[in-house]
């Protein structure tokens, strides 16, 4: 069974420069895949349901979709001064299918915490690879098409 996880980006912590062109490129139907880190989630599995959720500075939400085509493996540290002392993180590869400008078009955090069904979920994590509830993925999905 497929399963859904919520990576987290903050903003504020690692910049994103190529975003915008990325962004492009998903929307012209390009196949964009990318590395993310997935915390300490080692469930990930290739085909399972990623949801990108912006931290850090306004607008905060979910602004990107996409699937794991890999397991979860280690390598170095995103934060080059944790990486700098040897520390490793774990990441996914993974290929966009939703990559939105979040300062475009987003997903608020704020409607995803007072939506009826979307509330069951934890939406203020810092932590990447949290598992989205399977009652709340089938309400997300259907939300996610009108953005």
């Amino acid at each position: 069974m497929t399963e859904a996880y919520l990576l987290t980006w903050n903003s504020r912590r690692w910049p994103w420069p190529q975003l915008p062109q990325e962004a492009r490129r998903v929307a012209a139907g390009e196949i964009v895949p990318s590395r993310w880190g997935c915390g300490r989630n080692g469930h990930i599995q290739p085909g399972d349901r990623l949801f990108l959720l912006k931290q850090g500075a306004e607008p905060r939400g979910i602004f990107a979709s996409g699937t794991a085509i890999s397991q979860p493996f280690a390598d170095l540290h995103w934060d080059e001064e944790k990486a700098a002392l040897g520390m490793h993180s774990n990441y996914i590869k993974m290929q966009f299918d939703t990559l939105f400008i979040p300062e475009e078009a987003i997903l608020r955090r704020d409607l995803l915490k007072g939506h009826p069904l979307l509330a069951q979920q934890y939406w203020d994590t810092r932590v990447s690879g949290m598992a989205i509830k399977a009652a709340v993925l089938v309400e997300l999905e259907k939300i996610w098409q009108t953005i």
